[in-house]
């Protein structure tokens, strides 16, 4: 999902709503950080491992490089 589509999804709600994430083991918990990151999609990861991993500069193809927000706990 890009900015554009989350943006247009939140508008649906009351602005004053809590946002969270998922918490270590369970629960929910507070964003905290917003972190810009690079990424790149994996084709082959187990569903346990998610669908990107982070940009190796020495070791990734530079056109796989995906530039993504990460919102954290």
């Amino acid at each position: 999902m890009k900015i554009k589509e989350l943006i247009e999804q939140l508008k649906k709600y009351d602005p004053e709503m809590l946002v969270v994430v998922n918490g270590y083991e369970g629960g929910r918990d507070d964003i905290n950080i917003i972190k810009e990151e690079i990424l790149i999609e994996e084709e082959n990861n187990p569903w346990y491992e998610g669908k990107y991993s982070y940009f190796e500069e020495k070791e990734d193809n530079p056109d796989r490089a995906i530039k993504a927000i990460t919102l954290c706990r």
